[in-house]
């Protein structure tokens, strides 16, 4: 609760902070964007992972590889995807926000 009311404080200063629902995760967006349906969809989609190549995500949501890579290209813009070309035959798309801590 206490980082719920410091971040509508912060929304005096413009749109960059809100928290947002991601499949039944709460989580702080903290860049100066508006989610659409389909950057939530590709964000629950990659929540167990937290990466995704464009093949999995045509599979799982059944949208077109121009819609993804739009969808994947304003994220990784924004900073909230991360790019791995090294992975060998597809890029993965990594998303540190999704990431679990270790036990």
């Amino acid at each position: 609760d206490d980082i719920k009311c410091a971040i509508a404080k912060l929304k005096g200063l413009g749109n960059g902070f809100g928290v947002i629902t991601i499949g039944n995760v709460e989580m702080v967006k903290s860049v100066p964007m508006e989610f659409n349906r389909d950057h939530s969809t590709v964000l629950s989609h990659c929540q167990q992972s937290a990466c995704a190549t464009i093949t999995q995500l045509e599979r799982k949501t059944k949208w077109t590889k121009t819609r993804i890579e739009q969808t994947l290209n304003m994220m990784l813009n924004e900073g909230i995807a991360w790019i791995d070309t090294q992975s060998g035959s597809e890029t993965i798309y990594w998303f540190p926000s999704l990431w679990q801590k270790s036990t």
